[in-house]
């Protein structure tokens, strides 16, 4: 039986086909909530991060075989669970949706639903799983607009997300966080 005393985190996830963001929370732990935000990339052995010596990484390409993606990328979701040696009591993953005006290949939200499911069966032994559209939680406000106000909302918080180089990767870590705080009742 675990130790009820150990810290119970949410932890919220924008998965992508070759790697996700993701973002731990605890409010009775931290003040603010958030621990850590990244993107956990499927490439083993890629650190994304604005630190490292990597440049532009897109963690995989079209070649390469993405459930090895997906399994590489599970790794680093529970690398940086364990790493806060707490327990995830609640999961909160971004489900795909279909937009009638999209621009971008249909084919890819499958594989994008196929991330999210690997997540969800992941954690749905031991967790409650939460699933928002995008629509959802953060509506049709573009992209700039609604990470600007995250990143107030989150004030000195924001030393706590690991941003990568690549600017595309960057916006699934803000929507990993945007989605928590959503959930938490903390942005709009």
């Amino acid at each position: 039986m675990r130790d009820m005393r150990e810290p119970q985190f949410t932890l919220s996830i924008d998965p992508g086909i070759r790697g996700c963001g993701v973002a731990l929370w605890n409010w009775g732990y931290i003040k603010d909530g958030l621990i850590q935000a990244k993107y956990i990339c499927g490439s083993k052995g890629k650190d994304v991060t604005r630190g490292s010596n990597e440049k532009n990484v897109t963690c995989g390409s079209k070649e390469k075989d993405v459930t090895r993606s997906w399994y590489e990328a599970g790794l680093g979701v529970d690398a940086l669970v364990r790493s806060w040696g707490g327990v995830v009591r609640e999961v909160i993953i971004e489900w795909p949706q279909i937009y009638r005006h999209s621009k971008g290949d249909p084919n890819d939200l499958l594989l994008l639903a196929g991330v999210a499911g690997i997540y969800t069966q992941k954690y749905s032994h031991s967790s409650k799983i939460v699933l928002y559209k995008p629509a959802q939680w953060k509506g049709q406000i573009p992209k700039p607009i609604h990470h600007k106000r995250i990143i107030e909302r989150l004030g000195s918080a924001i030393d706590r997300v690991e941003l990568p180089k690549n600017k595309k990767l960057q916006a699934d870590v803000w929507d990993a966080v945007g989605l928590g705080l959503y959930h938490l009742g903390k942005v709009k």
